[in-house]
């Protein structure tokens, strides 16, 4: 074949492909069909599809837009209503991009009188207006829907070409009848501005949605909503959103502001960042959150609350995991702050090598607090709660089946620092274990501002439970510093000793200091550990406890020292088999 013959074969390949493209612009006011064989759909001006007609666009098809250009949904009068079916598939998406590289097209508007998806009872899609299997590059706004919602089903966006801009806005405050966005698969990274802004609506669902990368200067929101009722976010990514320095208030991986209920759930928060609260969730409800099985590592907030600052009239977290979030002043894990009527609880949750200047895992301002069964691990603080701050705001405080290990401050409060509970009706610490935790004043306890009536504090617990202290040391205060007037109950604890001298040395009270109330105690046991082997509390000897030695070797914690050397070594797996073979009392 000869250089000329291919010259001329490449010029009919590339004839054919101009003979292929189909301009289109205008109202579309019949049925129509965007089909592979008419790709490039090339819009040289607005489209707009309504007079009742369904614009659907077939698998593999790409709609190119000139500059500005955008497809809209629905017509501008009562009863011009129009949907658009977006059908790709797997291995075939359609994609939606500008016609000229450097100049952005429009993007996708859906206006009030667009055909709205209907679902069946088993929640599939039936008919109405659906986004499936397509990427959108290059739009100014993507995906904007104003006061109507369309399906978003394994969508992905390259975020918005203008400044500050939205990958996909709802826009719902105004709508007569409640609608609710339902987006599976979402996927928006690198955005200029916002990943998604929903504003009004009611019953919104994220599922394994995706947010990542998104950040424009020094204004970053990746997921905002706002004014909605109820609110399900299950299974996404948020990754490393927002921008170090920025100067907003709030710039974070997940903002949500509503007068409804909110659950998140088996959800993935890592990297993101605020200039101020929040850096993976930042924002409040008058009803109540829920946050379940999820995770939150290496997020950051200038000021407080590094992974999560919320706030709900009911808030719940639960077996999630806190690891490594910093935060510039209070509260690298978690900051609530709910007020008097509020309740607060925390159940199986693992905080771990978070840093803040206080409170390193978390602080609380709430009413009634119930924090069960969760692990606070080498975190720290530079001026005081190396783990957890807490102010009381009314109601009763309960910590129970706690694990409070190695964590420290260079101030007050290696493990807790209970700065004013006055105001509370209860106060109570049951079956809580404090070991190598370290403070300057009270290594693991810190303790000022106490209610009044001594009655109502307890280290003992309420039916006589034995909380340990071992290993904790500080200049003044091994286990507890008591800064308070009022004496307090410490009766029934498990020193590590019975010797009333050695216990003595070991709290920091008004015995020390004259002014200061007096902690009371009686020796219980020289032995704290009746039964070292059960490390994860449920008094049966199981694998599980096996998994718990394994996961505290790991992480070189001092818990895992069966032998008692001082290091972490193959003779310490014997010496917990030794114990685990032998059982429990």
């Amino acid at each position: 074949m000869t250089r000329v013959t291919v010259c001329i074969l490449i010029l009919l390949v590339q004839l054919r492909v101009a003979w292929a493209e189909t301009p289109v612009s205008g109202r579309i006011d019949t049925d129509t069909v965007w089909t592979v064989d008419g790709s490039p759909y090339v819009l040289d001006d607005d489209i707009e599809v309504a007079g009742g007609a369904t614009l659907t666009i077939e698998a593999g098809v790409t709609v190119q837009g000139r500059a500005g250009t955008k497809l809209i949904v629905g017509g501008v009068n009562t009863g011009d209503s129009g949907t658009l079916q977006v059908l790709g598939i797997s291995g075939q998406t359609i994609f939606f991009d500008s016609r000229v590289r450097d100049e952005p097209w429009g993007g996708i508007e859906f206006r009030e009188t667009t055909i709205e998806p209907q679902f069946d009872p088993g929640g599939e899609f039936v008919s109405g207006s659906i986004l499936r299997s397509c990427r959108i590059d290059r739009a100014n706004e993507p995906v904007v829907m104003r006061g109507a919602v369309a399906y978003l089903d394994s969508t992905t966006i390259a975020g918005p070409a203008v400044p500050l801009g939205s990958a996909v806005r709802v826009e719902l405050r105004d709508v007569a009848t409640p609608k609710s966005l339902r987006a599976d698969g979402l996927e928006v990274f690198e955005s200029s501005g916002f990943g998604l802004v929903i504003e009004g609506g009611t019953g919104h669902q994220l599922v394994e949605c995706s947010f990542r990368y998104n950040y424009q200067g020094a204004n970053i929101v990746a997921l905002s909503l706002d004014d909605t009722e109820t609110i399900r976010i299950d299974r996404c990514w948020f990754l490393f959103n927002g921008v170090d320095g920025s100067t907003l208030d709030e710039g974070f991986g997940l903002q949500l502001t509503t007068s409804g209920d909110i659950v998140v759930s088996d959800s993935v928060f890592v990297g993101n960042i605020a200039a101020s609260r929040g850096g993976a969730i930042s924002g409040g409800t008058a009803g109540s959150l829920t946050i379940s099985r999820c995770e939150f590592s290496e997020n950051h907030a200038g000021r407080s609350g590094g992974a999560v600052a919320m706030t709900g009239r009911v808030t719940v977290i639960e077996d999630s995991v806190f690891a490594e979030n910093t935060a510039d002043q209070a509260a690298a894990g978690y900051l609530g702050f709910a007020g008097a009527g509020a309740t607060l609880l925390l159940r199986r949750n693992i905080f771990r090598e978070n840093r803040a200047v206080q409170g390193g895992a978390m602080s609380l301002f709430f009413g009634s607090v119930d924090v069960e069964d969760c692990d606070f691990i080498g975190n720290t603080s530079v001026t005081d709660a190396g783990a957890v701050r807490f102010f009381s705001e009314g109601g009763d405080v309960r910590f129970a089946d706690n694990r409070f290990s190695a964590n420290v401050t260079g101030g007050a409060g290696g493990a807790i620092g209970l700065i004013d509970v006055r105001s509370a009706a209860d106060v109570s610490f049951e079956r809580n274990s404090f070991r190598d935790n370290i403070a300057r004043l009270g290594g693991a306890v810190y303790t000022n501002e106490l209610v009044d009536d001594p009655s109502t504090f307890r280290f003992a617990g309420s039916d006589g439970s034995t909380n340990t202290f071992s290993n904790n040391t500080a200049e003044l205060g091994d286990d507890i510093y008591h800064a308070g007037p009022a004496d307090i109950d410490a009766t029934g604890v498990c020193w590590g000793t019975t010797v009333p001298v050695a216990i003595a040395s070991r709290i920091y009270d008004g015995a020390d200091e004259p002014g200061l109330g007096i902690v009371r105690f009686d020796p219980v046991a020289a032995d704290c550990d009746v039964c070292r082997a059960d490390l994860d509390g449920d008094g049966a000897l199981t694998v599980f406890d096996f998994l718990a030695f394994s996961g505290l070797f790991g992480l070189g914690d001092p818990q895992a020292d069966f032998d008692g050397d001082g290091r972490l070594t193959l003779f310490d797996f014997l010496a917990f088999q030794a114990e685990f073979d032998a059982g429990c009392p």
